[in-house]
């Protein structure tokens, strides 16, 4: 695979970052985005050839621009069919998430980007087993420890879950007991706010 940089994409994310701030929207970090980014990226070389990430709270989908910078040069050089999900509660920032993620430069045939307006967990909930591949999850706080049960069901094997805010503002600490316990293998990684990764060692798939 060619060394790939691609410039134009992000300097728009940078533009979204920008406007994110203007509208008043809390979002992650650069530093965040730049370990998503990682992840997606070694994640889809090894994956299978039908990708499936999700995030969750999405926002205007800042976050979910990160995950797709990583993923897809992985799917247009491999030919891998990736598709992303942002989903987002609230009705104004999704109607912000459609414009911005239609608006990303990007010309491949081997990547879907959807937005999806509804609440996350009832979004897993409906999810089909054993499909998703990466998953940022940016909710409220309380409901980290539900998602990582239901991710259980939802993650391939082998799937990460990537749970921000892993230090500010602080999940509660029944999260990082269930995280930090079987089936459950996780790392902390310590940007400024941590971001919790996290894969099941014995998958039910």
């Amino acid at each position: 695979m060619p060394l790939r940089w691609d410039e134009n994409f992000y300097q728009y994310i940078k533009r979204v970052a920008e406007m994110s701030t203007r509208l008043g929207i809390p979002s992650i970090t650069e530093e965040d985005g730049v370990v998503i980014q990682s992840i997606s990226y070694t994640y889809a070389l090894g994956g299978t050839d039908d990708l499936l990430f999700v995030d969750l709270g999405a926002g205007i989908g800042y976050s979910t621009l990160w995950l797709l910078m990583g993923a897809k040069p992985v799917c247009e050089e491999m030919h891998k069919r990736c598709r992303i999900v942002a989903v987002e509660r609230d009705p104004v920032l999704a109607h912000y998430a459609r414009k911005v993620l239609s608006e990303a430069p990007m010309n491949t045939n081997h990547v879907s980007i959807d937005v999806v307006e509804d609440d996350a967990i009832t979004y897993l909930e409906s999810v089909e087993d054993c499909t998703v591949d990466i998953v940022f999850v940016d909710i409220d706080k309380g409901a980290y420890s539900k998602a990582l049960r239901l991710l259980g069901y939802k993650l391939r094997p082998g799937g990460l879950a990537l749970f921000h805010n892993a230090f500010v503002p602080r999940p509660p600490t029944s999260f990082f007991k269930e995280a930090s316990k079987r089936p459950w293998l996780s790392i902390i990684v310590p940007t400024s706010m941590g971001i919790l990764v996290a894969s099941r060692m014995e998958p039910r798939c």
